[in-house]
């Protein structure tokens, strides 16, 4: 005699329930907490915290600075990017230029969270760079020290990734610490210059194109009365 099957029988469950819980989380979540958890996670325990406490601060307007020029007088800072091949380079290589011939005497560095010492500027921001009257051939990336933390009086980071992972190795650090486009921002607008490394040349372009406006706005911040 037949065996008989059942089709519910052989019908296979829709998913763990693990899978049910994050697929209801993101019908319920914002995109925009969604990526926050994605990012925090994918940073790790100690810089996800530190990543999530921030963003989650931000989102309810209890994250506020005291203004862009607090950090006063800067003597010394270095912009602070995640390889040091694009975007760090070519906000250090702008300030240097913008200051040059003046009468305020700043040491401009840069350095890379995840530098590798045996790469130069990416070849996209190498061609840029002369339309700007600055060169980056001689470039090399440069992992960030706790003795450059120090000596610095402002470290400046391109995105929320940055400033997670810096403060976590250095949360001493934490009142010497600004996102760039901080010197820029208006209410509701982004506070990050995306890193280009994925993207095309166009984003490259655009991304240096940020960064300019930004280094031109940090300069006239810290030194109102010009350099």
């Amino acid at each position: 005699m037949p065996v008989e099957h059942s089709n519910h029988a052989c019908t296979k469950p829709s998913g763990a329930p693990g899978t049910t819980v994050r697929r209801w989380l993101r019908r319920l979540l914002p995109q925009w907490l969604q990526r926050v958890f994605r990012i925090s996670r994918d940073l790790g325990f100690r810089a996800g915290a530190i990543h999530l406490r921030q963003q989650l601060a931000r989102a309810c307007g209890r994250y506020r600075r005291r203004g862009a020029h607090a950090v006063q007088p800067v003597r010394s800072l270095i912009f602070i990017c995640h390889g040091n091949i694009i975007r760090s380079p070519f906000a250090a290589a702008l300030l240097r230029k913008l200051l040059s011939g003046g009468d305020v005497e700043i040491r401009v560095s840069s350095a890379g969270l995840r530098a590798n010492p045996t790469q130069g500027a990416d070849p996209r921001v190498r061609a840029l760079a002369p339309r700007l009257g600055i060169s980056l051939e001689e470039h090399r990336a440069t992992p960030l020290t706790a003795a450059m933390v120090e000596e610095n009086d402002l470290l400046l980071v391109m995105d929320y990734r940055n400033e997670a992972e810096l403060l976590t190795r250095f949360p001493r650090a934490r009142g010497k610490v600004w996102l760039l486009r901080e010197y820029l921002w208006r209410r509701g607008k982004e506070l990050e210059i995306p890193d280009p490394y994925l993207g095309d040349e166009a984003e490259v372009r655009r991304v240096c194109e940020e960064l300019h406006r930004c280094v031109v706005e940090l300069t006239r911040r810290l030194y109102p009365d010009g350099v």
